[in-house]
């Protein structure tokens, strides 16, 4: 009897270790599949890129290390792949935001994968499902105007970078009732407009 059980258990930790191999595998080869279709985008091309088409945008925001952006990544490709053969007025592109950090700062992208929808200087953030006909769906019906709409944010400078530190602290601060504080945040953001005023004084007085 013991004998028997204990043989039992251990076909039972042989098949689960041979599941969690195959799944590993099968995982492993799943993040090799090169996408070659969509068009990389970056913190340094984005804006230039985007303007060379007067056809919507559809981006992917991918972290290479989330498990469900590289299950689904593959799926990704494929939706590229067949926009592209039925000649769809549509760019499919992806943006890796562990590399740029800066279009994931931009906008505010916090969870993965993240979809967002370009057309006419407006963006849609896209949280509708991921499956290849509801994503065709986003362009060919224009679902994409159900979804949140706003303007496309400028790119992120030195001093936007300090103007959402300073942001983020006030609501740390407001958040933890840290109020004796609050005035030094005050002059932070005080200071920080005197000099946004100051360089773009100085920008006109160079244009003129």
């Amino acid at each position: 009897m013991a004998i028997s059980l204990l043989l039992g258990i251990l076909l039972t930790l042989e098949a689960n270790a041979m599941i969690d191999m195959d799944f590993q595998e099968g995982f492993k080869r799943i993040s090799q599949i090169k996408d070659e279709v969509s068009i990389d985008l970056n913190d340094t091309n984005f804006d230039t890129t985007i303007s060379t088409s007067n056809s919507p945008w559809f981006i992917y925001f991918f972290h290479p290390q989330c498990f469900k952006c590289t299950i689904f990544s593959p799926q990704w490709k494929f939706f590229a792949e067949d926009a592209k053969k039925q000649s769809h007025q549509i760019n499919i592109a992806k943006v890796n935001i562990l590399a740029n950090p800066k279009l994931a700062q931009r906008f505010m992208i916090s969870t993965f994968p993240n979809f967002l929808y370009y057309t006419d200087g407006y963006i849609y953030n896209y949280t509708g499902k991921t499956d290849s006909r509801e994503l065709k769906l986003v362009y060919l019906n224009h679902t994409y105007l159900m979804y949140d709409r706003k303007e496309l944010p400028p790119p992120i400078t030195l001093l936007r970078e300090a103007y959402n530190l300073a942001r983020f602290l006030f609501k740390k601060i407001s958040s933890l009732y840290y109020w004796k504080l609050l005035p030094i945040v005050a002059i932070f953001i005080g200071v920080f407009y005197f000099i946004l005023k100051c360089c773009k004084t100085q920008r006109k007085l160079k244009i003129e």
